[in-house]
């Protein structure tokens, strides 16, 4: 996983608590501009992500009363872009630094009930992460390189797209291959060496959502005729991402699939 220099603004505008073991909070937030305003009012009340982070922070630091935040929303939603999930890690950070109540590995473990990317987001950079998204190694080096995103309002379910996997609790890992991958990712990632991660680089949703959705599939080709060094769905999707070395290509392919697709974003990683 790795941050991007694409994001939301959340801003943490009054905080009006006291001492109660209940926790009982209400919390508003409030659209203020961005290119996404209306996702934030079509949520319904509880289940916005940013809600549900700072209620959880309320019950566990035994606080009481009234939150207020404003969000400029830049994310689409359903893009498989963590935008959900860097809110609820920015309300948990903005939160933890106004009050101090909750140690950093409970901040973390807090994270993780929210959402198997919510821990990575409270740090960002990047990091090797397993396990349901709690087991997270940072990786080492500088990597400069230019993404392209491209997203065409697809909504990819989630829950159907790992149900498409067919895979119970007891499905078969080969930890050796792994470890032998984590240990190539390590190394390309400290040299920069990103291309030489192509050959296995893999994501296991492409195949059952290209089925249901070949548009994507379609955008994903589009991406790949640009020569970047590998194309590929984020996620479960419906985003598909372009990594270029040169600025200069990834401006190229922006100006081309910006033509072709709703919504087409030119950024770095950061």
């Amino acid at each position: 996983m790795a941050s991007v220099g694409f994001c939301d603004l959340l801003k943490l505008e009054s905080v009006r608590l006291t001492e109660r073991p209940d926790g009982e909070c209400s919390i508003t937030v409030h659209a203020a501009g961005g290119k996404y305003p209306e996702l934030i009012e079509t949520i319904p009340y509880g289940r916005n992500l940013i809600e549900m982070a700072a209620a959880l922070y309320c019950r566990t630091a035994g606080l009481s009363g009234e939150i207020d935040f404003t969000i400029e929303k830049n994310i689409p939603s359903g893009a498989g872009l963590g935008g959900g999930s860097t809110d609820a890690a920015a309300a948990l950070r903005l939160l933890n630094q106004r009050l101090g109540r909750v140690s950093e590995p409970d901040l973390r473990a807090l994270a993780a009930q929210l959402g198997a990317d919510v821990p990575f987001c409270l740090n960002g950079g990047a990091a090797i992460c397993e396990g349901i998204g709690d087991i997270i190694e940072p990786l080492v080096g500088r990597v400069t390189r230019h993404l392209v995103i491209a997203n065409d309002g697809i909504h990819v379910n989630t829950a159907a797209a790992y149900a498409s996997l067919h895979r119970g609790q007891s499905y078969p890992v080969d930890r050796d291959a792994l470890n032998r991958k984590r240990a190539r990712i390590i190394e390309d990632f400290a040299n920069g060496n990103l291309r030489n991660l192509t050959s296995i680089r893999k994501n296991d949703f492409e195949a059952p959502v290209f089925a249901e959705h070949p548009r994507i599939e379609h955008i994903n080709a589009m991406m790949a005729a640009h020569r970047p060094e590998f194309a590929a769905m984020t996620g479960s999707g419906s985003s598909i991402i372009g990594v270029f070395e040169s600025e200069s290509d990834a401006r190229s392919a922006h100006e081309a699939l910006q033509c072709e697709v709703k919504h087409c974003i030119l950024t770095a990683l950061l």
